[in-house]
């Protein structure tokens, strides 16, 4: 059985190049937060890619719906933009 991913990004070209590096798994996406949540509840990932900005919910209130429900699901979070003020 191969492992569900689910992919949480709203840049069609940044979601495009994960679907091709992670091909070989059962993969799901989603392109905002609420729809993140949603298709956690419905889907139960092993693992969910998790874009930190993101439309109608971003990526840390998803994370904290998505923990109302479920603590067993990994979380990586991840963003392109820059953390630290340069």
């Amino acid at each position: 059985m191969k492992k569900k991913i689910l992919i949480v990004e709203d840049d069609p070209m940044l979601m495009k190049m994960m679907q091709i590096i992670l091909d070989e798994y059962n993969l799901l996406v989603a392109a905002d937060g609420m729809m993140a949540v949603k298709m956690a509840k419905e889907e139960a990932p092993h693992i969910i890619l998790m874009d930190l900005t993101l439309p109608l919910l971003d990526g840390y209130e998803a994370l904290q719906e998505i923990r109302a429900f479920s603590e067993t699901i990994t979380v990586i979070a991840m963003t392109a933009k820059h953390l630290l003020p340069k």
